[in-house]
């Protein structure tokens, strides 16, 4: 099977189809390659998402700083809510 995935570029879809496994669960897995070094991504070259759609394209460093903070925000798990009871009235 690691042969397979070494012959060639492939796709993420491919490298699920070749490995049986969800697209999903294939992207998990390259990421997590990724950050060790084994592997690198490159952008398809048919791929329509490669360039940022204008409207991102056009914001400054703070618009970006900002929407980076928001995403942050709804990537983090969220702490648990306390809720009063009526003892700490």
């Amino acid at each position: 099977m690691l042969i397979k995935l070494a012959q060639a570029l492939m796709t993420l879809r491919e490298v699920a189809q070749a490995v049986e496994v969800d697209p999903s669960a294939a992207t998990v897995a390259v990421d997590l390659f990724e950050r060790r070094g084994l592997v690198r991504r490159l952008p398809h070259p048919h791929d329509i998402l490669t360039d940022p759609p204008p409207a991102l394209a056009a914001l400054d460093a703070d618009d970006i700083a900002a929407l980076t903070r928001i995403f942050v925000t709804l990537n983090t798990k969220p702490e648990p809510r306390t809720t009063p009871t009526a003892d700490s009235n």
